[in-house]
């Protein structure tokens, strides 16, 4: 299972499912960090594998989403174990604003033009600004979601 991320200017990159967090936990900054970079996100797991998918079928290829968090150290770390959050509960496709909706299969289509996706994949889209954290700082995107940064 990989987990692919689309960042807040477009580009893609990817993290190894290691860095999933299914429960919140608290974050241990690695050696030689004073800081991490919360960037919340939604996410869609993907209901089966694709490669180029169109538009008219991308609603196949999901069935909700949910919200998470992704964080980084330094400016050149894209992912660190442990680093990827996502909170319990999905909201189903099928009770998706029309614009939300249109968004998540035209993210489909994005990606799946570039990466070959799997059943279990997960898709991340950053959605909001990014905050930074110290350590002992505590950070609660969501009532289902907090952990501190030690």
């Amino acid at each position: 299972m990989n987990i692919i991320v689309i960042r807040a200017d477009g580009s893609l990159s990817t993290r190894p499912d290691s860095t999933l967090m299914r429960r919140p936990e608290d974050f241990y900054l690695p050696d030689g960090f004073d800081t991490v970079t919360a960037r919340p996100c939604s996410y869609i797991k993907m209901a089966k594998a694709g490669k180029a998918v169109r538009k008219e079928f991308a609603h196949r290829y999901f069935t909700g989403i949910g919200r998470g968090v992704l964080l980084t150290c330094g400016k050149d770390a894209t992912y660190i174990d442990w680093s990827t959050y996502i909170f319990d509960g999905e909201t189903p496709a099928e009770e998706l604003a029309a614009p939300l909706f249109n968004r998540i299969c035209e993210e489909i289509v994005y990606v799946t033009r570039l990466i070959s996706v799997r059943q279990g994949d997960i898709i991340a889209i950053e959605v909001d600004d990014p905050t930074v954290l110290r350590r002992g700082d505590a950070y609660a995107p969501s009532p289902s979601l907090e952990f501190n940064i030690r």
